[in-house]
């Protein structure tokens, strides 16, 4: 048996399972990318020396490698570095993976970028000190360091990914001293089960899965001085019904209702609309439509049009709204019929404009069709006073 066994690719060869499972192992110089499966099994190296031409290495592989102790990287190589056993991007700016062994970790200065999992399921675990130079903690980076209880993060950090911390018994810790975990302004945890959150000034950013999960949750205030919401903050909250937003908000991320299958309200702006199915609506368009009127956005059109009768409804003289809602009106206009909602019905009608000795017969059709008597009666007394037709007329005509 081969003590590497290898696969070709456009890159060149891949290392996909290593049989060599000793103290030390140097992997060829004829490999350029490492499989993340490719030390499954390898539990006795303690030292891995990764050669010249690699380009490519997973930042995961040491969770295979529970006795390694060191990682070494050829000077020549342009990609990697290895600092203390520990392995860093070419110029040790990023941190990207570090061997098992280690109950205590400064990360040197200079350092800018925990990778993904780079720290994920260490053991032994205990301490950690993170530099200056930070910024970014990228996801899962402690995700299960069942021994993790100190750490010291720097107020430089600005980006803590999904699942930074899960699992360790640090976060728990925190979270039991306060019932939001807000580090340098990011809101990364909570251990909350109101019904009603309001949540606290002092953050700036709702970050990623914040709030998964939870159950008990019906509405929630975000307040002005947040800026940012992160990827599925809101994710697999299944009895969320109303959402308030800051009108400042500038960065909304993707996916933030997940796994949510209901209808919510959003409070934006002095507006208030319905979503139906949160679950496939990327609400970052629809503010974006609202902030720059860009209406020709290819968005589901039941909630476009909630979007904007809304805005209608605050600003009934908008020319650029005016013109969209010409174009569309047929359709929109039966939205609001299926809903009764009388309100903004009376508010069109009051502008004179839209609903016309023409179109009125096919609305008022429409609204006996689909038994919206009150929707029906607000047109007929519209038609009776606006449009000269004695109420004999009205009554043989639709049957009154």
């Amino acid at each position: 048996m081969s003590d590497f066994l290898t696969e070709n690719s456009h890159h060149g060869l891949i290392l996909k399972k290593c049989n060599k499972n000793e103290k030390i192992v140097i992997i060829p110089e004829s490999i350029k990318a490492i499989d993340r499966c490719a030390f499954e099994g390898c539990d006795r190296i303690e030292k891995i020396v990764l050669p010249e031409g690699l380009i490519h290495i997973p930042e995961t592989f040491v969770e295979f490698l529970p006795r390694l102790k060191k990682i070494c990287v050829s000077e020549k190589n342009r990609i990697y570095a290895s600092v203390n056993g520990v392995l860093y991007n070419k110029y040790c700016t990023s941190l990207i993976a570090c061997p098992m062994d280690r109950t205590l970790i400064s990360v040197p200065e200079g350092v800018e970028l925990i990778q993904d999992s780079a720290f994920s399921h260490h053991p032994w675990l205990t301490d950690v000190i993170l530099p200056n130079s930070l910024i970014t903690i990228s996801d899962s980076a402690f995700f299960g360091c069942e021994n993790l209880a100190r750490i010291y993060i720097p107020p430089s950090v600005k980006v803590i990914g999904r699942n930074a911390f899960y699992g360790t018994p640090w976060l728990k810790q925190q979270k039991l001293k306060n019932p939001f975990l807000i580090i340098n302004g990011i809101l990364v945890d909570r251990n909350i089960y109101q019904t009603h959150v309001t949540v606290p000034n002092t953050v700036t950013c709702i970050g990623e899965n914040a709030f998964w999960g939870l159950s008990k949750m019906r509405s929630i205030i975000i307040p002005e001085s947040v800026k940012e919401i992160q990827n599925y903050a809101f994710g697999n909250c299944s009895n969320l019904r109303e959402i308030f937003l800051p009108d400042g908000v500038k960065c909304i991320g993707y996916d933030l209702f997940y796994k949510y299958y209901q209808d919510i309200t959003i409070h934006y702006k002095g507006l208030s609309f319905p979503f139906r199915h949160a679950f496939n609506i990327e609400l970052r368009k629809f503010l974006w439509m609202i902030n720059f009127q860009n209406f020709d956005e290819e968005l589901d059109d039941y909630n476009k049009y909630h979007v904007i009768w809304a805005m209608f409804d605050k600003n009934p003289e908008d020319e650029t709204l005016l013109h969209y809602i010409g174009r569309h009106f047929n359709s929109m206009f039966c939205q609001l019929i299926d809903e009764q909602q009388t309100q903004i019905v009376e508010k069109i009608l009051k502008t004179g404009k839209f609903i016309t000795q023409n179109n009125i017969d096919e609305f008022i059709s429409y609204a006996i069709k689909n038994q919206k008597p009150e929707i029906q009666l607000i047109l007929i007394n519209h038609k009776y006073q606006h449009f000269d037709f004695h109420d004999d007329d009205i009554r043989r005509r639709f049957a009154l």
